[in-house]
């Protein structure tokens, strides 16, 4: 059974979205209690210390203050945003703008980003089949079309494959997203995994296509491009690896470009990883 407080915060999100279109203001309203909520759930005593405390704004800012420890960066942002957007929309606007319908959807979306990320329990993603076609997984907002439609563009005509709206595309990608933060590897560690599991030795070199292959069944969740560009970086003798930020935690130095394939990175034999111009 859902915990209490966790329905409740569920809630909050379906009905700010339930009313984003007709009542805008009381969906930022709920998106408020969405954000006094979290802080509830996440800081340790800002229920019964609020209780206590005069100056109510003030010791919710400071309990706020206090997730940036608790919360991933880029939650705390989205965080921050869905609070900012609802004291703007709670307050009188001289110039008469009010928040728009993009910002409301953009609240909502990241209010779902945060609430994945504190009550996410599921398994293995590995063990769960991955929907690779966006209207398979996301209904349009904009269409109006369903889970297993096609967009369908204003004469009616159905859209082509990958050419659905722009608003569905940015689902399928949170929905790729949370799929990530499930798994347990990074995909720096996702290509030490994946040249163990191939064992191609010393000799044996692997193409873009294979490494390509082989994420699409072990790990379909990572774009293709990003597995591109971390075959590039994971490349020792390569100058374009130098054009990306490389995480001093990670091991990257794993492959060597001969044309374009890849091998085996061979520290006794191989020159030096390129690390500078």
């Amino acid at each position: 059974m859902v915990d209490t407080r966790e329905s409740r915060i569920q809630t909050l999100i379906e009905t700010a979205e339930s009313l984003s279109e007709e009542f805008p203001e009381s969906a930022l309203n709920s998106l408020r209690k969405f954000v006094e909520a979290v802080v509830i759930e996440l800081v340790p005593d800002s229920e019964e210390s609020g209780k206590n405390q005069v100056d109510s704004v003030h010791q919710m800012n400071n309990n706020f203050s206090r997730l940036k420890k608790i919360l991933p960066t880029r939650e705390y942002y989205y965080l921050g945003f869905i609070r900012d957007m609802g004291n703007y929309a709670s307050h009188f606007q001289d110039d008469g703008v009010d928040p728009s319908e993009q910002d409301i959807g953009y609240c909502i979306y990241a209010a779902k980003e945060i609430f994945h990320w504190m009550y996410s329990k599921s398994p293995s993603n590995k063990d769960i089949e991955f929907i690779f076609e966006i209207h398979n997984e996301v209904s349009c907002q904009l269409c109006g079309s369903k889970i297993g439609e096609m967009c369908k563009k204003k004469s009616g005509e159905l859209v082509a494959k990958n050419c659905e709206h722009t608003i569905r595309k940015r689902g399928y990608s949170a929905y790729k997203r949370n799929i990530q933060k499930d798994y347990s590897k990074t995909i720096n560690e996702c290509f030490h995994e994946m040249i163990d599991a191939m064992k191609i030795g010393d000799e044996g070199q692997i193409s873009h296509d294979d490494i390509w292959k082989w994420f699409q069944e072990n790990y379909p969740a990572f774009s293709k491009s990003s597995i591109y560009t971390h075959a590039m970086i994971m490349a020792t003798n390569l100058k374009s690896r130098l054009h990306h930020k490389m995480s001093p935690n990670n091991d990257y130095d794993l492959l060597f470009a001969v044309g374009n394939n890849f091998r085996k990175y061979r520290s006794e034999t191989d020159p030096k990883p390129i690390t500078d111009v």
